[in-house]
């Protein structure tokens, strides 16, 4: 019986790409902002593996909000120039 095995190296990253999911389906089963945890290498299968990193969920402003926010100094200025 084998096992895969998992190369990792400094040169290049472990995590990388692109993905998008509609999560609404999934909202009852992710994790609340402010919640974190850690990240281990490995399957699962032969326990939990080496400990790589940490992670912690944060809101994502709302675009709309980032749109007006980048737009008030842009009518100010505006404004000023009237």
């Amino acid at each position: 019986m084998g096992f895969d095995t998992q190369d990792f190296s400094t040169g290049a990253p472990a995590l990388g790409g692109q993905a998008v999911a509609d999560l609404s389906a999934w909202a009852a089963f992710l994790p609340t902002p402010g919640t974190g945890g850690l990240v281990y290498a490995g399957d699962g299968m032969m326990g939990p593996g080496t400990l790589i990193g940490e992670f912690a969920v944060i809101l994502e402003p709302a675009v709309a909000g980032l749109l007006g926010m980048g737009g008030l100094p842009a009518l100010f200025r505006l404004r000023r120039r009237r």
